[in-house]
């Protein structure tokens, strides 16, 4: 077997190496971390670099030619905002797409926990994809089914990963399929995390209680917007305050340690965006809006090309908004990607060798890096230094960009 890809950090695992090959040449195969990487035939393959020329790591498909806007956005409907992860703006895009007999693609759970893309054309299979899910998705069959409704004629909305969106975006335009009835939606990335990992946490829930998992939310509300709480439940009882601040998934994905290797040195984690509209949670809020700065959830809203400002004006009836400035808006990783810590070798040399039980007693409470980040970072929003912390951090830890890199 032939790889697509130099260096595994070179890979995004989006598939569209896989889906644009014309022989059917490459097949999405899991490594010793669980991600998919694109294996090549070589009895099957023809050498027509179809692959080499749509990867997003190879190709830039960030828009630079709109002058980006920034909003604060809340959803009217207080109950799409509880259900949200940030301010319920992504159902409220949505909508409008529905309502122009349109089609939404997002991630959700499968029946096993597995976080995987779906098609949606109602509201109650959209429903599956609102809140964040912190595992890199499954894309298997996604941008066939994308571009066959594009050439059906409708109106494709694709949220995902920027990776993801840009592999999707190359994909279509290397189809020669026109753009117009394709929105793209990204969010701003903290990494994308092993999908091995998340399925040991689910198989400790089976292996402890009878019936497993039957409700896992990675960030609700019920303690307010600024509290990062889960919502766990089995078939007799809910488990999120037991499992919040040891043997957490949450903490454990803050460590970042079980992070995709590309995600250590993305080109997306910028400004410049592969995406029409850029969605996350509006951290800085209080200095931005007090009026809503409710701890009940604020939508950060860039908005990156003409077409995404077309479908914002649309759902402005449905939404309060506050136009903002590029420095209102900034986090880290509008500006870098999150650095590799020494330790997360260490990390996967555990993983493989124990029980899953001991990495979550050792890993699931975070580490030193991530208690200072959640300790500070609340402190450095509040005296208004946040973003030279944040200008720091990169300066002393995160990666240096090789000219090979790209």
């Amino acid at each position: 077997m032939d790889r697509v890809y130099r260096k595994k950090e070179n890979c995004y695992g989006c598939t569209a190496c896989e889906n644009i090959c014309p022989k059917k040449a490459i097949s999405m195969k899991a490594d010793e971390k669980g991600f998919l990487y694109p294996e090549i035939d070589s009895t099957k393959c023809v050498d027509c670099s179809m692959c080499e020329k749509v990867c997003p790591y190879n190709c830039d498909v960030r828009k630079t030619n709109f002058k980006q806007r920034y909003f604060a956005v809340q959803n009217l409907d207080a109950n799409v905002v509880f259900h949200s992860s940030s301010g319920g703006f992504f159902t409220a895009i949505s909508d409008q797409i529905l309502a122009s007999d349109g089609v939404v693609y997002g991630a959700c759970f499968d029946e096993g926990f597995v976080v995987k893309h779906a098609r949606a054309t109602d509201k109650s299979a959209r429903d599956e994809f609102i809140g964040s899910k912190y595992v890199q998705s499954n894309m298997a069959g996604i941008m066939q089914s994308l571009l066959l409704d594009l050439e059906r004629g409708k109106m494709v909305l694709f949220t995902g990963t920027p990776c993801q969106v840009a592999g999707v975006s190359s994909f279509v335009m290397k189809k020669r399929h026109s753009l117009d009835g394709l929105l793209l939606c990204d969010f701003i990335c903290h990494g994308a995390s092993s999908p091995m990992v998340w399925e040991s946490y689910v198989d400790f829930f089976s292996q402890k209680y009878e019936g497993g998992l039957t409700v896992y939310q990675f960030r609700g509300k019920k303690q307010g917007w600024h509290q990062r709480y889960p919502i766990i439940m089995n078939k007799e009882k809910e488990l999120s305050e037991e499992y919040r601040k040891k043997d957490s998934y949450l903490l454990l994905y803050q460590t970042c340690f079980a992070n995709r290797e590309s995600c250590y040195s993305c080109k997306y984690t910028s400004y410049e965006r592969a995406s029409d509209i850029t969605m996350a949670d509006f951290w800085n809020i209080g200095k931005v809006c007090t009026e809503m700065d409710d701890n009940k959830g604020t939508s950060e809203i860039l908005i990156n090309s003409v077409k995404g400002l077309e479908w914002f004006e649309k759902c402005k009836e449905y939404i309060r908004y506050v136009e903002c400035s590029k420095e209102d808006v900034w986090q880290p990783h509008l500006e870098y990607p999150e650095a590799m810590s020494p330790k997360r070798e260490l990390f996967w040399n555990e993983y493989h060798a124990k029980d899953f039980s001991e990495i979550l007693a050792k890993y699931g409470k975070g580490d030193f890096m991530t208690k200072m980040k959640n300790l500070i970072t609340p402190i450095a929003k509040k005296i208004g230094i946040y973003v030279l912390l944040g200008k720091l951090y990169r300066l002393l830890f995160v990666r240096k960009e090789k000219a090979d890199d790209r």
